[in-house]
């Protein structure tokens, strides 16, 4: 009977140590932002470049965001930093608490689209009300050669479109 008590307590504790781990994961929900086989990653806590992806590496966190709604739109937030993304040429990551919109986004995803890809669209750019709508894009040219940054959407630039791929969870031993 002992041996018995004792499987039975060491299953239900492990039990509640995956789900104390699951709960405390900083990475729970979060999302890798990917183009093709790279993922937009902060590079010295500030600089969103796109680096190969670490799809198998659950602890960069570097690599892993969140949405947090605000209104009708959203902050795309570092797991690692807890700061948001911000449009420009670069894109940067600052604060969250600007109220200037900048940080502030939307997916998009248009008929003709490829099935599981969007554009990361600005609330800036929607405040324009003359249908030039600012997208996160990966850049080619040879300032920014793989960094973050925000043009102009462009129906047939396909640097704009991205998959939103969950974070696998914690490994299992």
């Amino acid at each position: 009977m002992r041996p018995f008590f004792m499987i039975v307590m060491c299953i239900a504790s492990m039990a509640f140590v995956v789900t104390a781990e699951l709960a405390g994961y900083p990475g729970k929900d979060a999302f890798r932002i990917a183009y093709g086989d790279k993922c937009v990653r902060l590079v010295r806590d500030r600089d969103p470049w796109f680096h190969d992806c670490t799809h198998d590496n659950p602890l960069d966190f570097a690599s892993m965001w969140h949405t947090v709604p605000v209104g009708d739109y959203f902050n795309i937030k570092n797991v690692e930093t807890g700061m948001c993304l911000y449009e420009g040429r670069p894109a940067t990551v600052q604060n969250c608490s600007d109220s200037s919109g900048n940080n502030l986004w939307r997916f998009f995803h248009g008929g003709d689209y490829p099935t599981d890809e969007w554009k990361i669209i600005t609330k800036s750019s929607d405040d324009q009300k003359n249908g030039a709508f600012t997208c996160v894009s990966y850049d080619r040219t040879f300032l920014f050669v793989g960094h973050t940054v925000t043009f102009t959407c462009n129906r047939d630039n396909n640097n704009q479109f991205f998959k939103r791929i969950p974070v696998a969870g914690l490994p299992r031993e």
